[in-house]
């Protein structure tokens, strides 16, 4: 079993746009959960303070702004970058949250009794909540930034894990059509996405330019999902921060 998976060395980041009560139940789950020492907010609604969070969660969560339009809610292929380059120079483990996600005690055991298998983990659906190592990045790399709204950066990313590194990639995705799925352990019973279909904010993500998106993966892979076959993409990503990627040791 890896020994090495302990609060000091595993980062949790959640990604917010102005929902506080929605975060705020993410944010409490994962600390009843597991004994995190920080939980990192990035909050894509530059207004946002400490204060709009619950006054026995803030001297638990680092609060940081991305710096955009109010009106733009992309981009998540950008922000679970900033989680890995401000985790991966100190910590081996950098878990990624949506923060509507439904938390359940018991995860970290699936976890650490399947990191001598697996590098990364995906579930329940989509990019909702997922956990990359080191060794993982160094494999796959950065999530692709051409991606701009909310939809298909996910595809983009599993089907690199899948091409580079599959045997060692755990996916549980369930509105793909099990496309993606691979190594499934159980997570999805722990990690679970239960969003509020009325959502403003959901609406609004699911509806920004997400068909350029699907254009944007085929002008990548030259097929359309689902595909007979794992493509093979006509282009590198972006290198979205090559100093560190250098520094990284990213393959």
């Amino acid at each position: 079993m890896i020994k090495d998976f302990i609060p000091t060395n595993v980062s949790l980041w959640i990604v917010n746009f102005k929902r506080r009560e929605v975060c705020d139940n993410t944010i409490k789950m994962w600390l009843d959960s597991y004994p995190f020492e920080t939980v990192n907010v990035i909050s894509n609604f530059t207004e946002t303070t400490l204060d709009d969070f619950s006054a026995n969660l803030k001297s638990k969560i680092k609060l940081y702004h991305n710096c955009r339009n109010n009106s733009y809610v992309g981009s998540l292929a950008e922000c679970w970058n900033q989680c890995y380059i401000n985790t991966f120079e100190h910590k081996n483990y950098c878990i990624c949250s949506q923060d509507d996600v439904v938390i359940k005690p018991g995860w970290d055991k699936i976890i650490t009794d399947n990191l001598n298998r697996f590098d990364t983990f995906f579930a329940p659906q989509g990019d909702v909540t997922h956990l990359q190592t080191v060794d993982g990045f160094k494999k796959v790399g950065w999530w692709d930034i051409n991606f701009r709204t909310t939809s298909y950066q996910e595809m983009d990313y599993y089907t690199r894990c899948l091409l580079y590194n599959k045997k060692r990639i755990s996916i549980s995705d369930v509105h793909n059509g099990n496309v993606f799925c691979n190594n499934e352990i159980g997570l999805n019973q722990f990690w679970i996405h239960i969003p509020n279909s009325n959502d403003p904010v959901k609406l609004a993500q699911h509806g920004i330019n997400n068909s350029s998106q699907y254009d944007v993966y085929f002008n990548k892979y030259g097929v359309r999902i689902p595909y007979d076959k794992i493509p093979t993409p006509r282009y590198k990503a972006i290198d979205y921060c090559p100093e560190f990627s250098a520094r990284i040791g990213l393959i």
